[in-house]
């Protein structure tokens, strides 16, 4: 749906983001995982471990693209020059 790697079917995928998603913020809260990088293990020592980051997906329009309607039904968008 995203881009992000789904573990669940889109059957239980959907009604989590219609829970979840804010409609004041525009934003959905997830879970980010992932493993310490090499350069941290060497730094700080230890071992390869999951890093667990609670972070928001923003989908709130910051008005700085145009968007432009595409004829295949979907739209498009580049930057302002200015």
């Amino acid at each position: 749906m995203t881009g992000y790697q789904r573990s669940e079917s889109m059957a239980d995928l959907i009604p989590k983001f219609i829970k979840y998603f804010n409609t004041d913020s525009k934003s959905i809260p997830f879970i980010q995982i992932s493993l310490r990088s090499a350069k941290e293990i060497y730094l700080e020592g230890g071992h390869s471990t999951l890093k667990l980051n609670e972070r928001w997906f923003n989908l709130r329009y910051d008005h700085r693209r145009e968007i432009i309607p595409g004829g295949d039904g979907y739209y498009r968008s580049k930057p302002y020059k200015t």
